[in-house]
């Protein structure tokens, strides 16, 4: 069974191919936390040293 969205993957059933979708979102979604906590750690580590007033 391919991947009608995209040609290249090939999957065995239907619920392997939804938990790849599933995976790559879970990793979006971590991805997107991470970058806001670092962000969240410069911001307080700038307002500490007086950069940001």
């Amino acid at each position: 069974m391919h991947d009608p969205r995209y040609a290249h993957r090939f999957v065995r059933s239907r619920r392997e191919l939804n938990a790849r979708s599933e995976d790559w979102f879970s990793l979006g979604v971590l991805t997107v936390v991470e970058v806001a906590m670092l962000l969240g750690m410069v911001l307080v580590v700038l307002h500490e040293n007086g950069v940001i007033h």
